[in-house]
């Protein structure tokens, strides 16, 4: 509460000074993207009206508008996205894109793999939007592109980049459960040299995670604090040296799933470091643009649950560091303007490592002390790849593209993809067809735990295509799309129910439909989307809804004023209660929240903002019992000085 006020009081301080003329940076105009434009689907920038690829931008004024504060609550309204969220803000978070593992979805920032070495997926539960200027999602495998975690598609966090005359930003925002957010950051570019730095503090206090009669449960409170920064640098009139990192530090109370569900002193401590120095060619006219670019991350996990007066016995800790180095130089040959080649190439080098202790009650209520240590591991893959992209005919936009993988491990691996897009500017429509394979090797825990992995696995492979069609009436700005999607799994890794040992023992599919509808009109837009998603394996596939459907409203009834309201419907999903034993399949019930938001623009450099979120206090669970959060209010500001 005090950073709060003190961040009131600098935008009471600063209120009169005065904001200069923006002088624009020569060097980062040019990486300036609108929601037209889409940099992950061939790894440069492009216009989605001319990709085969199914994409999804959400631009900076989508951010802005939404009132969100973590990356998640923006991807839950993408169609095709499933999340899915053991409580409140903090907790352990997965996203399903198409039915498809969270393991088998890509998480990049600034172009660095961010997945866990561990878990081979990503945890959303602490990214929040702190300097994020755009994000994109692709759908379908895109392994020819990015290698082995990208089997079922890819998500791109892109921070902000600084131009034009220096910039200070102050936000501030509070609301229910405790929940205070403030954030710094300081943008600019001078003729050769652009910045943007962000610093970003939120705590909340919270809300119990589990639910069960009788058992009303202690707050789990949260708190993280999250650094990025970007740096350009031209060097001469063609070459640019950028360089960008992101931390994110923080700290959860978290309940149990098991037992005496809730739990007083659970903490998990995450820490994610990435960073990235680029070089590279930087002149649009030129036959050949080269890049060279060295990337690294860090994960730090430790869960420590001490000894409590319902936990007597039971106590843990748990300690993860998860590593990865990439070495990446990419080529892009503008030919003509009917041929563009891009090839590339990428060494890759992972690390894992972990140390457990845990305390129990066993067999004929013995005190068991059991340690678990996994000494460091590595793996490396070597890859290569090649894109064509070429017009066969003026409204023919087609690519082709295949990778070559040397995975330490296991040796070759060929992935492929083709996508094909057919303008139809007599009648305002769009046909796109992609075919595609994706590759996803096991992660280093999988085969290299003592006591649950297993060396002998094998890569999990994946093929998936998709239709669709979209159609345009420009006269009253209405778009209309509809898509067809199917994605089959082989040698899905799960585990052997008695012994727990990693095992080959699933092959699964996911095919599906998604529908939307978008107007756009002076003083208001709205779209709507449908997504029916059919999931299904040799095991049952948790958590994915078959029925998904979403509308989205923004008005700006004056010019001062923007409004934003959104409803959002979740279907039943399977789930399983591990309880009893064997454990029992039961269904989640199907829920609909909605939410709503205004923004107040006092002045050019001054505007507040304010939220009501699951306005109809639904009460649902996203985990067999992990409930979501009640309805909330929220409110906040934005001054730039």
């Amino acid at each position: 509460m005090k950073r709060f006020l003190v961040l009131v009081l600098l935008t009471l301080v600063g209120a009169s000074g005065a904001v200069g003329e923006d002088s624009t940076g020569t060097i980062n105009n040019p990486y300036q993207f609108d929601d037209s434009v889409v940099v992950s689907a061939n790894r440069k920038p492009g216009l989605i009206s001319k990709t085969g690829s199914s994409v999804t931008v959400v631009s900076s004024e989508q951010i802005s508008k939404s009132q969100a504060m973590q990356v998640i609550d923006l991807l839950g309204t993408i169609p095709g996205v499933d999340v899915v969220r053991s409580g409140g803000m903090g907790q352990t978070t997965s996203l399903f894109l198409r039915g498809a593992s969270s393991r088998h979805t890509l998480v990049l920032i600034d172009g660095v793999n961010v997945n866990n070495p561990s878990s081979g997926s990503f945890d959303f539960g602490h990214l929040n939007l702190s300097n994020v200027e755009r994000i994109e999602i692709v759908r379908g495998p895109q392994s020819v592109l990015y290698g082995s975690d990208a089997i079922g598609g890819l998500v791109q966090i892109f921070t902000k980049r600084g131009y034009g005359s220096p910039k200070i930003t102050l936000r501030a925002r509070g609301g229910s459960f405790g929940t205070y957010s403030e954030a710094i950051s300081l943008s600019g570019s001078l003729p050769r040299l652009s910045y943007s730095f962000g610093l970003s503090r939120l705590d909340s206090d919270g809300f119990s995670a589990t639910e069960r009669e009788g058992e009303p449960g202690e707050k789990d409170a949260y708190s993280i604090t999250s650094l990025s920064g970007r740096l350009g640098l031209l060097l001469g009139s063609k070459f640019n040296l950028s360089g960008s990192f992101r931390m994110d530090d923080s700290e959860v109370d978290i309940d149990k799933s098991f037992g005496v569900f809730d739990d007083s002193n659970a903490v998990v401590d995450n820490r994610n470091i990435s960073g990235t120095v680029r070089f590279e060619m930087k002149e649009a006219e030129a036959l050949w643009q080269p890049s060279l670019a060295f990337k690294f991350m860090k994960n730090e996990y430790n869960s420590v649950d001490g000894h409590d007066p319902v936990h007597s016995v039971d106590s843990s800790d748990y300690l993860t560091e998860g590593k990865r180095f990439e070495v990446v130089t990419e080529h892009h040959l503008n030919i003509s303007d009917r041929l563009n080649l891009s090839f590339g190439g990428e060494i890759n080098w992972e690390y894992f490592e972990s140390n457990s202790y845990s305390e129990y009650i066993g067999w004929q209520d013995t005190i068991v002390h059991a340690y678990d240590t996994i000494h460091e591991q590595s793996s490396k893959t070597v890859s290569i790849y090649e894109l064509n992209e070429f017009r066969l005919t003026e409204n023919l936009h087609s690519t082709i593209g295949v990778r070559y993988s040397d995975h330490d491990a296991f040796g070759d691996i060929l992935t492929y993809r083709l996508t094909a897009l057919y303008d139809m500017p007599e009648a305002t429509s769009k046909f796109r067809v992609t075919y595609g394979s994706g590759f996803k090797a096991p992660t280093l825990y999988e085969l290299n735990h003592p006591t649950y992995g297993n060396p002998e696995l094998s890569p999990e492979e994946s093929k998936g295509w998709e239709v669709g069609f979209e159609k345009s009436i420009e006269s009253v700005g209405l778009t209309l799309g509809m898509l067809v999607f199917k994605n089959s799994y082989d040698s899905l890794i799960g585990y052997d129910p008695l012994t727990f040992v990693s095992i080959n023992i699933e092959n699964a599919e996911s095919k599906g439909h998604e529908l939307s509808l978008s107007l756009k009109r002076e003083k208001y837009s709205l779209s709507a989307d449908y997504t029916y998603t059919d999931s299904h394996g040799s095991k049952p596939i948790l958590r994915r809804p078959k029925h998904k459907l979403g509308f989205n409203l923004l008005a700006a009834p004056h010019e001062k004023i923007d409004l934003m309201f959104s409803v959002r419907h979740t279907g039943d999903r399977d789930d399983f209660d591990f309880i009893p034993f064997p454990a029992e399949a039961v269904e989640l019930e199907a829920y609909t929240t909605a939410k709503a938001g205004l923004t107040y623009k006092i002045n050019n450099q001054f505007r507040v903002q304010g939220l009501i979120d699951n306005i109809l206090d639904e009460k649902y669970n996203e985990v067999l019992y992990y409930k979501s959060a009640p309805r909330s209010i929220s409110v906040g500001f934005e001054y730039t000085l």
